[in-house]
């Protein structure tokens, strides 16, 4: 038998696996695999509805004040007809979003220095 590099491998240089018990356990690992990744689809999915639905404003944004993404309740409250909208039209987060700019800064150092915030409350 040859290596994948093409060097001849004999007998002693390790033992033999029979197909007959590899093939099964490569048919259970992707099993698995097909497995965990219907169910990260439906954790995304239902990671997507639940914040698409929440009556809340959610969105992410980067560190410099641009939107990442946006539900559409943040959207309608702040007057957008949709997310995207919302998204294309404020690109100065720090300016167009905060009525105290200066909140922008505290909370970007609550997170630099907490890495999660909560309950943090601006206008």
């Amino acid at each position: 038998m040859k290596s994948h590099g093409g060097k001849v491998m004999k007998p002693e240089q390790g033992p033999a696996i029979p197909i007959a018990t590899t093939a099964p356990a490569f048919a259970e690992i992707q099993r698995t695999r097909q497995q965990l990744a219907a169910a990260l689809e439906r954790a995304e999915r239902d990671y997507r509805t639940l914040v698409e639905n929440a009556v809340e404003g959610v969105f992410r944004t980067t560190p410099d004040g641009r939107f990442i993404m946006a539900n559409l309740a943040l959207a309608n409250m702040l007057g957008y007809d949709s997310p995207d909208q919302l998204i294309r039209e404020r690109a100065d987060l720090e300016h167009q979003h905060y009525v105290h700019p200066e909140e922008r800064a505290r909370f970007r150092r609550l997170v630099e220095a907490q890495g999660l915030v909560r309950g943090f409350e601006y206008e």
